[in-house]
């Protein structure tokens, strides 16, 4: 699969249209650095991913639909946390010229603060890429909720989604977690003592 199909940049650039996404520029030149897309998902997501894919002409652009909706389906987010929504990190991506820099984890700290601005009880980051991931766990508030070699991934016939090779950073899909609801917090009891009677009176 390519990302350089043009379906795949559409879907891409419908996410970034919904005013979710983070971008790290050059203040003077407006030259971008990076980039972190993100959208909102739901329990529905994987249905419309399958329902787009159905629509796409391109089957580089319908395999990668119905792979993400796979990966939707296994990762099992909604129920498994019991949450309605998730702030989604759908892709990362750092310029070559300046990666190793921390700019990732700045933009995967920054979803973080906007997710809990705009009420989001749970920020998602589906990748495939180790330097994503790393980034991710780095910032300290990710956690690894499911990891899958990314050739797992098969459609209905048996075959995998990924028809060339993968290789490094490639090799895993992953989904990692930053919770971000109130944790509860717990009262401690004073334990109650039964005196059998021994009080002392004046």
């Amino acid at each position: 699969m390519t990302a350089t199909d043009p379906a795949i940049l559409q879907y891409y650039l419908t996410l970034m249209n919904e005013n979710m996404s983070l971008y790290a520029q050059v203040p003077d030149s407006r030259e971008i650095l990076g980039v972190a897309i993100n959208s909102k998902n739901t329990i529905t997501t994987q249905f419309e991913l399958k329902s787009l894919a159905n629509r796409l002409a391109s089957d580089e652009a319908r395999r990668y639909m119905s792979f993400m909706a796979q990966l939707e389906e296994r990762g099992n987010v909604f129920k498994t946390l019991a949450v309605d929504k998730a702030f989604a990190v759908e892709a990362l991506a750092v310029g070559k010229r300046y990666r190793r820099r921390g700019i990732g984890q700045m933009l995967l700290e920054e979803a973080v603060k906007q997710a809990k601005r705009t009420d989001y009880p749970l920020i998602k980051v589906s990748t495939g890429s180790k330097y994503a991931q790393r980034a991710a766990l780095t910032c300290g508030q990710y956690r690894r909720h499911f990891s899958r070699p990314a050739l797992t991934f098969r459609d209905d016939r048996g075959l995998p989604w990924m028809k060339n090779d993968l290789c490094y950073p490639h090799d895993a899909i992953e989904i990692l977690l930053a919770d971000l609801r109130p944790k509860a917090t717990v009262v401690k009891k004073e334990p109650v003592c039964d005196r059998y009677g021994l009080e002392k009176y004046d």
